[in-house]
């Protein structure tokens, strides 16, 4: 890309997802050139992974169980996670490939989204409103969660559905949109 179009490309990825840590933030990053990846390390606080991250991440490194189980799982709950949100919820414009671990929805208005996110905090179940940092307040991002994790999340999201029935109920059936990388 850089060489044909101009274009630098960086592939950043967090592993605080895969390893279901979202307080502890590591990842890596790759970098079109080492130039570009010297600026960077320049301007990095030396001490932006503390020895207890750096542990956690060496040991989650090296489960391979965990990592295939939940390479397994993950699909399969996104999968129940989706059909429970479309039957709940048949309007919305729900997003992402079938492997992915979080789940894209658009709500199609900002005071349903709003709710969700009340409403699942009271459950204590923690939910992306996409008003803050993505600036787009009819979406919502979803982590996919385990069965014990979905019935906490769902049992906060019929009283979403209970309360604006008429707003979220429609005969039309919603289809599940795949985003494609580029």
């Amino acid at each position: 890309m850089k060489k044909n179009n101009n274009i630098d490309i960086f592939i950043i990825h967090s592993y605080t997802k895969i390893w279901n840590c979202c307080g502890i933030r590591i990842g890596s990053i790759i970098t079109p050139s080492k130039d570009m990846a010297d600026e960077m390390r320049a301007t990095q606080t030396p001490w932006s992974v503390n020895s207890l991250a750096l542990a956690f991440a060496s040991a989650a490194c090296q489960d391979e169980e965990y990592l295939k189980d939940t390479w397994n799982f993950t699909s399969k709950w996104r999968h129940s996670m989706v059909s429970k949100l479309n039957e709940l919820f048949p309007k919305w414009t729900i997003s992402g490939e079938k492997w992915l671990s979080w789940i894209w929805c658009d709500t199609h208005d900002s005071n349903i989204a709003e709710l969700c996110t009340k409403e699942c905090e009271k459950y204590g179940v923690p939910i992306r409103w996409a008003k803050h940092g993505y600036h787009q307040p009819t979406c919502l991002r979803f982590g996919v969660r385990g069965h014990d994790e979905q019935e906490t999340l769902f049992a906060a999201l019929r009283n979403v559905a209970k309360i604006n029935d008429p707003m979220l109920k429609s005969d039309n059936n919603i289809k599940l949109k795949h985003q494609k990388k580029s």
